[in-house]
């Protein structure tokens, strides 16, 4: 079991359930202090990958196992940031 959390710097950290310390650290965009909001994480691809928006509003998807980029969906427009948080107890 593991959670993916927004580190509120520069990108997401996965813990193994248990431990105090990231077994993964992705580095997304750094965030400047008026930016540093959470966001939303969620698992994709049976725990293969996560996905994750930004401050700059693009959304995110890395490899789980390497933390490598998989795809990044940029957003040109006007941002808006959102605060939101969900619980799902899945095995990964």
């Amino acid at each position: 079991r593991r959670i993916a959390l927004t580190n509120l710097g520069d990108g997401v950290d996965i813990y193994s359930l248990g431990k105090s310390y990231p077994d993964l650290r992705i580095k997304n965009r750094p965030t400047s202090e008026d930016q540093n909001i959470p966001m939303q994480v969620s698992w994709l691809f049976d725990g293969a990958a996560i996905i994750s928006g930004s401050a700059d509003g693009d959304v995110r998807i890395w490899a789980t196992s390497t933390g490598e980029p998989l795809q990044i969906l940029e957003h040109k427009g006007k941002t808006l940031l959102r605060e939101e948080s969900t619980f799902i107890d899945i095995l990964v």
